[in-house]
């Protein structure tokens, strides 16, 4: 499976594409039990991969990934 790295927004007003091309994060389908103002994301770079909650108004790709 290939995800592309095609950058996120922070939740903020600026409309500002971050590290396009480098690293990405993408959404679950999963609300955090902990807050019901975040999710879950994956963000990976070349370096990097982890799974944690994040604010739900990043702006963070979505992709539909069938099981």
């Amino acid at each position: 499976m290939e995800f592309p790295a095609v950058g996120w927004r922070y939740g903020d007003s600026s409309g500002t594409l971050y590290y396009a091309g480098t690293d990405d994060y993408y959404w679950s389908s999963v609300t955090s039990t902990s807050n019901s103002n975040n999710a879950y994301g994956l963000y990976f770079s070349s370096s990097n991969l982890r799974v944690s909650n994040y604010d739900k108004r990043n702006g963070f790709s979505v992709r539909c990934v069938r099981q």
